[in-house]
């Protein structure tokens, strides 16, 4: 069963014939998160990555229509601090798209090669995307989380 409110961690949040468990908990280990929920579009992304309880609030979208193919298999992770971090799995990364989207919310991403993805590891790049004050939260985290 899917879960679409903000619960704690207890394996993985989509089955998935190659999923790997162990890539999962070794991205819980480094970013120390200890809640998830699936990603559903929302009216804005940002203050849904700024801990803000009015992203769904509004008419418009502050996301473009194509941004379901540019963050595949949603994922939202947070800390104890309420730090969030979307994660996507996607078998095609459109970096240029991702990096005009990005700026234009004031988001930061990182894109991780296909050996840290736990969702098909091996055959989809783990992205992350987050607001610039979690990325400095993450830093020594990401640079650790780089090296297997």
């Amino acid at each position: 069963m899917y879960k679409y409110k903000w619960s704690k961690i207890d394996g993985m949040l989509r089955e998935a014939p190659k999923a790997d468990e162990k890539l999962l908990k070794r991205f819980i280990e480094y970013f120390q998160v200890s809640e998830y929920r699936i990603y559903t579009p929302v009216h804005s992304l940002k203050k849904l990555l700024e801990g803000r309880s009015s992203y769904n609030s509004g008419k418009r979208f502050d996301i473009p229509d194509d941004f379901r193919t540019i963050v595949d298999h949603g994922e939202l992770y947070r800390n104890k601090a309420k730090d969030i971090v979307l994660v996507g799995h996607n078998y095609d990364v459109p970096v240029s798209r991702l990096k005009q989207i990005c700026s234009d919310l004031g988001l930061e991403f990182i894109v991780f090669g296909s050996e840290h993805s736990w969702y098909y590891p091996n055959h989809t790049s783990l992205i992350l995307l987050m607001t610039p004050i979690t990325k400095s939260h993450y830093l020594d985290s990401i640079k650790e989380f780089k090296e297997l």
